[in-house]
């Protein structure tokens, strides 16, 4: 009977965290995260809900401690080892952050999230080809992450400028006309216009590399079009 009572509790005090989160309260989610820490210390979710709330709050040294201390109590939390990686990956430590990313994937080998900002990381360090590497694994368990293909372009666009050829920006613009031709309805995407604001900045960027005037003037006329629709 006490087991079922400290369940109930537990799940009542994350899932409120997690609602506070939410609504952006985050000074109240910083209480629930300790609350459920100081009796559940073993639970991930805890830590899950401080981080994040501290974040929130812009108190991002607090928020790397309290990972830290989180991986220890709960060193198989994919979700903790993502959290650590994006906050190393936001100081530039890039070679620290992918290191997390890679303990979360050898956890959970199929969340997109952890290949994306993986991804990420890699790119910053010029690392393009390992972080294309990264998308494509992606786009092999899910070829409808769409901001998986948004982000191969951008890498192809700077691997074109990095390596001074022309050949990643044409595949590059090639990726992202066929994106533009999707019917982002059918796949019930909510953040249609943001997608396509993305695969015209892409496109703007492709052509301003070739320096086509002409398809780079069409790219900001249409980004002008969507930020018209925006407001």
């Amino acid at each position: 009977m006490i087991g079922y009572i400290k369940k109930k509790r537990l799940e009542y005090w994350f899932h409120t965290g997690l609602a506070t989160l939410e609504n952006g309260l985050y000074e109240r989610a910083v209480k629930y995260g300790k609350k459920i820490i100081s009796q559940y210390p073993e639970f991930s979710g805890g830590y899950d809900i401080l981080a994040s709330a501290l974040e929130g709050l812009g108190k991002n040294d607090a928020a790397l401690q309290v990972l830290e201390e989180g991986i220890k109590k709960a060193p198989q939390s994919y979700i903790l080892w993502e959290k650590l990686g994006l906050q190393h990956s936001n100081r530039e430590k890039y070679q620290e952050a992918i290191e997390c990313f890679d303990k979360a994937i050898r956890i959970e080998s199929k969340v997109e999230s952890l290949y994306y900002n993986k991804a990420v990381a890699l790119a910053n360090m010029n690392k393009f080809y390992e972080a294309l590497s990264c998308l494509e694994q992606i786009i092999a368990f899910n070829d409808e992450f769409f901001m998986a293909y948004i982000l191969q372009a951008s890498i192809l666009n700077k691997l074109g400028v990095f390596s001074q050829q022309i050949e990643p920006v044409d595949k590059a613009i090639e990726r992202m006309e066929i994106l533009s031709k999707v019917s982002f309805e059918r796949f019930g995407v909510s953040n249609k216009t943001e997608l396509e604001y993305k695969i015209y900045e892409n496109l703007l960027h492709s052509y301003l590399i070739k320096e086509d005037v002409e398809k780079a003037q069409e790219m900001q006329e249409k980004l002008e079009q969507l930020a018209k629709k925006q407001k």
